[in-house]
């Protein structure tokens, strides 16, 4: 045949004489000496290809003569059946052995390993020149390896199944695989770890402060993420604040991961009620510039027919609250009857016993056993007028946790309409609506988009409340920007407010006039949208010889030139409807303001004070454009002691209720029809195209005591009334200084509303928008 080294060759001797000879052979290769021949059979396979000779001796007591056999060794293919052997810190205890073959390689972190590949067949090491030998090590170190003897080691405890990967390529033939899987128990200490709530029972809407520590294993750094159990995701660090949003038993995780990988997890339960938390910023008993005396009323209305109890309590913004706990004991208790209204003036005296000066925030907790919500309404102007009636505005209450479009790091929201010249100057303030620290930067932007100033930043407490006054002309960089307003006045500008830490902050301004010490209210939009309705945009004669007439402000806050639909609607005394639309482009950043914008957009005479008064504007892109635009508007009459008024801001479809979804009425607070002051309700449809809407308007005083009502309807053709509530409680009895209009029973298209309430001494009026409310 053709031997070769892969294939047994057999070989055959015979001798014969007296007396009968022994047989030895010799293969001729190095590693077959001459060996007994017993019978004349033997048979060998050579480990090496070429030309052999092989040699048969036949001895006895005559002699020892040989016979030779010459043959040529070919290469044959020779399979190897490899096996994994594993050295654990140079030895391996396995039966003895230096090293054994295991399906399971059982180590500690931190031992020093030996990767080695045997041949099953032959109990030896593969030698270099049979193969390559290449080793996986998944989820130890280094990964990966190769030849005999490659080392690597785990820094993690667990079980790894086919952890190591041999994969041996002969020199000819195909690659084998062969793996084993591996056990690894941690050298170091078990880790021991804690965590900490600062309250196993809280409120939705109420921040709760964990705390982890930990001990043992690979020792620090440690690192700890934690699992709420309301799929809200996972945060990571030692210290964490959560809210939960709706109720029920949650287990927390916390899981800690040493400095090697090796983790321990701890688990714990917090239980959450549902209550309602309202916030009401800008609340102040304090002197101010000029002479003026700031003071805050709030009053509480309850649209249920249950009685409601409400718990009130008062944030100065200096103080950390972490937790509603660290409110125990400053709590006030307020009941409120059914439909009825609940005041106070000069609130921080009159409920929480402070005396000037005194700053900030009021926290109000809803009774958790009432599905309505409470309606919280709050008022803050200056009393230095005396008889010549009071000067100021009115901020509703902010449901908690609270969005409004500034929501996290990085995130940024415009506020327009801000004002500081030679008559007026901007105070501008932000609340924090959530149980975390807050840093934000407030950047100003003149008209055409330059910026005015430095940077300011604000540093809030969690739920605090800080104002800054002129803050466009304060010292930078914590009390304003700098700017020079004597040589630069600028009658029109935005603040861009950005968070650099924290979340969920409420941003609004007080323009106030300096002769009459009016603020004028300006907030940011919550969702900014492209479409919105400006009520009460008007020019129309009012008491004592003054004339009411509104200013407009638009933004575009998108980076590309836009094209915007302005469309400026108005009715006439005999209820006929007339518009006036232009379609205008907008730069980038750019502002535009009109200036008694009915007077400029109709181009009217300055004796024309007409009777627009049932009139809006309507805002839209020309274009594809989809980025937020921003609008606002403010309406006030000229006096000799200065301008005084209110802030007007775009209505958007969350600011509607209807008959046929989650919010079915309408209710506003706070309204007065008494000598001293008279109010008026505007309903209107956000949309004219949805079709026709009806309601009925009710009145309640404060006692809770129905007063009167007035059917509503609207439709494409009569978008929009005002109704005079001193007109429609005229006959009624009763207190009139506290007034609560609920608007139900809707029907159709969505509507929205505000309220006005002016005081007859000094011409000034307060907006309060109306609350939809389930």
């Amino acid at each position: 045949g053709n031997p070769t080294t892969a294939s047994l060759v057999n070989f055959s001797c015979t001798a014969s004489g007296t007396p009968a000879p022994s047989l030895q052979i010799t293969f001729g290769d190095p590693a077959s000496p001459g060996l007994p021949f017993p019978g004349g059979q033997a048979s060998h396979t050579y480990a090496s290809a070429g030309p052999y000779t092989a040699t048969c001796t036949a001895s006895n007591s005559y002699g020892s003569p040989q016979m030779t056999a010459n043959l040529n060794i070919g290469t044959g293919i020779v399979v190897i059946v490899p096996e994994i052997r594993v050295s654990i810190n140079g030895s391996d205890s396995c039966q003895g052995s230096p090293f054994c073959s295991r399906s399971l390689i059982a180590a500690s972190t931190g031992d020093s390993l030996q990767a080695y590949a045997y041949d099953t067949a032959t109990a030896a090491q593969i030698p270099t020149s049979s193969g390559t030998v290449a080793w996986a090590f998944t989820h130890a170190t280094p990964t990966s390896g190769s030849g005999q003897g490659a080392t690597f080691q785990y820094s993690s405890a667990g079980a790894f199944p086919n952890d190591i990967v041999l994969t041996f390529t002969p020199t000819t033939g195909s690659a084998v695989t062969k793996s084993v899987s591996t056990s690894i128990t941690s050298s170091y200490p078990p880790i021991v770890l804690a965590f900490l709530p600062t309250t196993a029972t809280t409120t939705t809407g109420a921040p709760v402060s964990f705390n982890a520590t930990a001990t043992g294993g690979a020792g620090a750094p440690y690192t700890f993420t934690w699992d709420f159990a309301d799929q809200t995701g996972s945060v990571t660090g030692a210290s964490v604040n959560h809210t939960w949003t709706k109720a029920g038993t949650f287990t927390v995780t916390c899981t800690a991961r040493d400095g090697v990988g090796t983790t321990k997890a701890a688990t714990g339960t917090v239980t959450v009620q549902t209550i309602s938390l309202f916030l009401v910023p800008g609340v102040v008993f304090s002197d101010g510039q000029g002479g003026a005396q700031w003071r805050s009323d709030i009053s509480f209305f309850n649209s249920s027919l249950a009685s409601m109890s409400l718990l009130v309590a008062f944030l100065d913004g200096t103080t950390s609250i972490q937790s509603l706990a660290d409110l125990d004991g400053k709590w006030r208790t307020v009941v409120v009857g059914p439909q009825a209204t609940v005041s106070f003036v000069n609130v921080l005296s009159s409920l929480f016993g402070l005396s000037a000066p005194a700053y900030g925030a009021m926290l109000i907790r809803g009774d958790s056993g009432s599905t309505t919500q409470p309606v919280s309404t709050g008022r803050t102007y200056d009393v230095s007028g005396g008889l010549a009636g009071t000067v100021g505005l009115s901020l509703a209450a902010v449901p908690l946790p609270g969005a409004t479009g500034v929501s996290a790091v990085g995130d940024a929201i415009n506020m327009v309409g801000l004002r500081d010249d030679a008559t007026h100057h901007t105070n501008l303030a932000l609340a924090n609506l959530f149980g975390n620290y807050v840093t934000a930067e407030i950047t100003f932007w003149s008209k055409d988009n330059q910026q005015l100033g430095e940077a300011v930043v604000m540093q809030l407490n969690p739920y605090g409340v800080t104002q800054l006054a002129n803050v466009l002309t304060g010292a930078p960089p914590a009390y304003g920007a700098g700017w020079d307003k004597a040589k630069n006045p600028v009658d029109t500008y935005r603040a861009k407010i950005k968070i650099l830490q924290g979340s969920n902050v409420l941003a609004y301004s007080s323009v106030i006039d300096e002769v009459s010490k009016d603020p004028i209210l300006v907030t940011t939009t919550s969702s900014p949208t492209t479409t919105y309705r400006m009520p009460g945009v008007v020019r129309t004669p009012g008491k004592n010889g003054t004339t009411w007439h509104s200013d407009v402000i638009i933004y575009n806050g998108s980076a590309q030139t836009r094209a915007v639909n302005v469309v400026y609607s108005y009715y006439t005394a005999d209820g006929f409807q007339w518009t006036a639309r232009k379609q205008l482009t907008f730069l980038p950043g750019e502002i535009k303001e009109w200036d008694d914008f009915v007077k400029v957009w109709l181009s009217l005479p300055d004796t024309d004070t007409g009777q627009y008064s049932r009139s809006f504007v309507d805002v839209s892109p020309a274009d594809g454009n989809s980025d937020p635009i921003l609008v606002t508007a403010r309406t006030y009459n000229n006096q000799p002691t200065g301008n005084v008024g209110l802030g007007v801001p775009g209505y958007t479809a969350s600011d509607t209720a209807a008959g046929t979804g989650a919010r079915k009425r309408l209710v506003l607070a706070g309204l007065r029809s008494d000598a001293d002051y008279r109010s008026n309700v505007a309903l209107f449809l956000v949309d004219p195209t949805a079709g026709a809407a009806g309601a009925s308007l009710k009145v309640y005083d404060a006692n809770g005591t129905f007063l009167s009502s007035a059917p509503i309807g609207l439709d494409a053709t009569n978008s929009f009334i005002q109704v005079s509530i001193d007109d429609l409680i005229a006959g009624a009895s009763g207190n009139k200084s506290n007034l609560s209009v609920v608007v139900e029973n809707l029907t159709g298209a969505p509507i929205a509303g505000y309220s006005t309430v002016v005081d007859n001494r000094s011409g000034d009026g307060s907006l309060g928008t109306a609350l939809p409310v389930p």
